[in-house]
């Protein structure tokens, strides 16, 4: 029967032993034979009569039309005669240890996770079900002595199946947890038998190799962190080691994207963000997997210190603060940058930077807060604020820019009563430059004058204190 339609039977019999062939016209060729079966053993009962087969063959009626030249993925069709078609690879086949490489259309080869180049080519097709009430259990593929392996559990439906007992050649290691896991610490070497079993389902049988410890598992090596669009170096050594190892081929979501170099190194830019399952394997070694997270451009702008003057600020005047800003990020971004106070927000200014730029900001405030020490904060970097009364403010108001100005800025500034900068920002700064410098050196030659008797007739200098009549 063929799609529920008898294509064979009437006066075809066959007997024990004997070979049981169909054929069908396929193209140009006439009787080719399509599936050829052999009869092992005949049981004829009161009930019912079977047939036992041992030994099938069968082809597809469906064909595909070839030229000589014509390229079939890595193979190429050299000559064709009546009875065989003779293809060959132009180009190096690569073989990966324990990965399936695609020889032509849905052909594949299956390489062996060894160091002994092993191999077979396969087909994959979809098969038949398992019965719902069928368990499955699956490990992983290399195995050696001290790894914990997850063992799975599953129906033929394929749900996880929890409180399912899991046997390790007979003798039971546990149940799996209701996701249908057990983990399981491998302790000998050599061909060794999975059981699962669960009441109300068929029990399953996984047949594993499991490897001799051998220290040479490969380690990958990268950095913290992984960013979009930014090369990265993938270093791979020998586990517990600082030994790099080359030639070891690099998968990313199970595609191979290069190999190391003779430094162990490969360079390698991630274009896609988010997790993915980077891989490392060389013949001899034990593979390495490792989930990465790969970060979107961003940006990030941290404050690398913060400064101010005056040193002590008076009240009702302004402060000067300023910092040296650099952006942490991968892209380049424009942020409100903000001037803390007392822990308020007292001015923001947007700035933008480049990745690995920096840049100052600089803000002024007029301080009205009372007596006291305050914090100021950019971005995280703090200091503290002084804030005393401001001395004198009606003395500084009368004169900026006459004699007795110039003589109270000496004054306040070398009685230390109050800073230049302090004066400055309440007055013209050039005016107040050029008033200070004037009458400080006016006051000092005229003071060394005296006092290095400077009287007439060698009469002792009369007492002289500039700051008198000031003071009165």
């Amino acid at each position: 029967m063929k799609d529920g339609n008898e294509i064979t039977g009437g006066d075809d019999f066959i007997e024990k032993g004997e070979v049981f062939v169909f054929r069908k016209d396929v193209g140009a060729l006439k009787e080719l034979p399509i599936i050829s079966l052999r009869v092992d053993s005949i049981f004829r009962g009161k009930e019912a009569t079977a047939a036992f087969i041992k030994g099938t063959f069968q082809i597809s009626e469906a064909y595909t039309s070839v030229s000589t030249g014509q390229h079939f993925d890595k193979m190429e069709i050299d000559a064709i005669n009546g009875n065989s078609i003779i293809m060959t690879n132009p180009d190096t086949v690569t073989l990966d240890a324990g990965g399936s490489d695609t020889l032509m259309k849905n052909i594949k080869l299956k390489v062996a996770d060894s160091s002994v180049i092993r191999f077979y080519p396969y087909i994959m097709v979809n098969g038949s079900a398992l019965a719902a009430n069928q368990l499955g259990i699956s490990v992983p593929s290399s195995m050696m002595v001290k790894d914990t392996i997850t063992i799975s559990v599953t129906s033929g439906t394929g749900t996880p199946e929890g409180n399912a007992e899991v046997s390790f050649d007979g003798n039971v290691i546990g149940t799996t947890n209701s996701t249908g896991r057990l983990d399981y610490m491998l302790t000998r070497a050599g061909q060794h038998n999975f059981t699962a079993t669960k009441l109300g389902y068929e029990k399953a049988i996984k047949t594993v190799q499991i490897a001799e410890y051998v220290d040479n598992r490969l380690s990958l090596v990268l950095p913290e962190f992984i960013d979009q669009y930014i090369p990265v170096s993938i270093k791979v050594i020998v586990s517990g080691s600082s030994n790099a190892i080359s030639g070891t081929n690099i998968t990313l979501d199970g595609a191979s994207i290069g190999k190391t170099d003779s430094s162990g190194i490969l360079t390698y830019t991630f274009t896609n963000s988010g997790k993915h399952n980077l891989a490392a394997s060389r013949n001899g070694y034990i593979s390495v997997q490792r989930e990465i997270d790969v970060r979107m451009p961003f940006t990030e702008f941290k404050a690398l210190d913060i400064n101010f003057r005056p040193d002590v600020v008076a009240r009702g005047q302004n402060v000067y603060v300023w910092s040296n800003i650099t952006n942490a990020g991968t892209k380049e971004g424009m942020l409100p940058v903000a001037l803390i106070i007392n822990d308020t927000v007292v001015e923001n200014k947007n700035v933008t930077l480049a990745p690995g730029e920096n840049g100052e900001v600089n803000f002024s405030h007029k301080i009205e807060l009372p007596i006291g020490n305050y914090s100021i904060e950019i971005l995280g970097q703090k200091t503290t604020m002084p804030v005393k009364d401001e001395p004198l403010n009606l003395f500084l108001v009368a004169g900026a820019v006459t004699g007795l100005g110039a003589i109270s800025v000496y004054f306040l500034t070398s009685k230390n009563l109050m800073s230049v900068e302090a004066i400055k920002s309440k007055m013209n700064m050039e005016t107040v430059n050029k008033a200070v410098a004037k009458t400080r050196s006016n006051l000092e030659s005229l003071t060394s004058r005296f006092t290095n008797g400077g009287g007439k007739g060698g009469s002792p200098p009369p007492k002289f204190d500039p700051f008198a009549k000031f003071n009165k």
